[in-house]
C-alpha cells in the first residue's frame, strides 16, 4: 500500500534523525506558553532549553536540550532539529540534571 510506504519513509526518516536518542523524543507535544517578559514563564531557572543529562528508561542521554515545568511538573526535550519541544513519558525518566 502507498500508505504503509510513505509511513514506512517518514518512520526511517525520523529515526535517522533522532538516532538512538528515539525513544527520548516519544510522548506529546509541549504546550507553548505567552511570556510576556523574561521571568513570566513556569520554568525552573529561565525558559530557553539548556543542555543536561537524563537517565530514561535506564538509558543515559548526556547533553540534551531540556526544560523544567514547575507548574506541571514535567521536563520537556527538543527534538534534534530544534523545532519540538516534546514532553517524553514522565514515568520512564528516572533522573535529570
Amino acid at each position: 500500500m502507498v500508505c504503509d510506504t510513505i509511513a514506512t519513509i517518514i518512520i526511517s526518516a525520523y529515526l535517522s534523525s533522532a538516532g538512538d536518542h528515539a525513544a527520548l523524543y516519544q510522548g506529546e507535544a509541549e504546550y507553548a506558553f505567552t511570556q510576556t517578559s523574561e521571568t513570566d514563564h513556569p520554568y525552573w531557572g529561565q525558559s530557553m532549553f539548556l543542555k543536561g543529562d537524563i537517565c530514561y528508561d535506564g538509558n543515559v542521554y548526556v547533553s540534551v536540550p531540556i526544560r523544567y515545568n514547575i507548574l506541571t511538573n514535567q521536563l520537556a526535550v527538543i527534538t534534534p532539529d530544534g523545532k519540538l519541544p516534546v514532553i517524553p513519558h514522565q514515568d520512564k525518566i528516572n533522573w535529570f540534571e
